[in-house]
């Protein structure tokens, strides 16, 4: 099956629920996160759900087969309804969930907003907000931390 997404035709993955919790359980799964920063500010959303569920956390997903990881930085803005130029790769940031038995290794980018207007609210991560990057809130994430951190040295 073909979805439409951005402009652009891909596969849809069809993935077995089944198959997914056992890759899931049994392995890492490859991620990005994106810094998306406008003018001294930077993106963050509270997420939804687990992991960091209530943790102010970056845009970020799986990387799907059909992309690159600079297209998963792409796609999953454009979920939130935004758009962003100037992607450079920041650097890998693998983490652990021992709670909910997960391990993913994710790839970080940085980007510059370009246009469009954040949802209001998004499955994932709602509220969105823009903070100033000296005044991170203090439940956000710890891999968004180190991710953060990192671009600030």
């Amino acid at each position: 099956m073909l979805i439409t997404f951005g402009g652009l035709t891909r596969l849809k993955p069809i993935v077995d629920t089944k198959a997914y919790t056992y890759v899931r359980k049994h392995f890492p799964l490859a991620c990005v996160d994106v810094l998306v920063f406008k003018h001294n500010k930077i993106l963050l959303g509270k997420r939804r759900i687990p992991p960091y569920k209530d943790k102010w956390c970056t845009p970020g997903g799986i990387i799907r087969l059909d992309e690159f990881p600079k297209d998963t930085a792409r796609r999953v803005v454009l979920e939130i309804g935004i758009q962003i130029e100037d992607i450079q790769f920041l650097g890998v940031f693998p983490v652990r969930f021992l709670r909910y038995g997960r391990y993913d290794i994710s790839l970080c980018y940085t980007a510059n907003y370009s246009l469009g207007s954040r949802k209001l609210d998004d499955r994932e991560l709602s509220p969105l907000r823009w903070f100033e990057v000296t005044h991170i809130p203090e439940n956000t994430g710890f891999n968004m931390i180190r991710m953060i951190g990192r671009k600030a040295s």
